[in-house]
């Protein structure tokens, strides 16, 4: 077990302000993309299977889920265009 010293015995106990918070989240954001995102492409409605087909093998389960998003996103725009 460590030892804590007063320090970071405090620091373990502050409080954090919300300002602080966003801070650290923000600097941990990437800032850049080297990699095109499935979802991303998805959300602007340019559907791009190769990103995400073939997966490795032992990834059925995965594939299923995946499948089963997709498909549930597509019926909902599909309605939305009919109504």
């Amino acid at each position: 077990m460590t030892e804590q010293t007063p320090a970071t015995a405090q620091q373990a106990t502050r409080q954090v302000t919300e300002r602080e918070a966003r801070q650290v989240a923000e600097a941990a954001r990437e800032q850049s993309w080297t990699q095109p995102s499935f979802g991303k492409q998805l959300y602007l409605g340019d559907f791009q299977l190769d990103l995400i087909h073939p997966l490795p093998a032992g990834q059925q389960l995965l594939a299923q889920v995946l499948l089963r998003a997709v498909n549930g996103c597509l019926a909902g725009t599909t309605a939305a265009r009919a109504a």
